[in-house]
């Protein structure tokens, strides 16, 4: 048999009682789980359920008003280092006056067209725009040539 280490014990999630309100709109009521570690979990339910307030316990956004949030055996704070976490969407403004292209020249000396400058040549922005997806080039943020 195996022997066991304290690391392998201890859960990669721990929540115990805990409760969280935004003002007088209680979003969590004494929750109580652990995910073991190596584990898929999944947070389903309805809106408003109180998922995004989960998440955010979680990552130690938000602090709980009674109850304990350890990840990864510490508090989230000091976890959240070590977790990894793609939220649902990203919010922008749909008339921000800008494409793809103009932000590709805003990063140009990032990612690949750094690379290309580091090594003596130059990455053209246009080119760089050809790694797009072709959902992202329709949308209404495209690349103008």
């Amino acid at each position: 048999m195996e022997p066991t280490t304290p690391e392998r014990e201890t859960p990669a999630v721990s929540v115990r009682d805990v409760c969280f309100s935004y003002g007088e709109n209680e979003a969590l009521h004494n929750v109580s789980f652990e995910i073991p570690r190596r584990a898929l979990a999944a947070v389903v339910g309805p809106n408003g359920g109180g998922k995004t307030t989960l998440l955010r316990l979680l990552l130690g956004e938000l602090r709980p008003r009674f109850g304990t949030v350890r990840v990864l055996g510490e508090a989230p704070e000091r976890a959240r280092r070590r977790v990894g976490f793609v939220p649902q969407g990203v919010e922008f403004d749909p008339d921000f006056p800008i494409t793809v292209l103009e932000s590709v020249m805003l990063g140009r000396d990032a990612g690949r067209a750094g690379r290309a400058v580091r090594n003596g040549g130059q990455a053209h922005p246009r080119r760089l725009c050809r790694c797009l997806s072709q959902g992202q080039i329709r949308s209404r943020t495209h690349c103008h040539t």
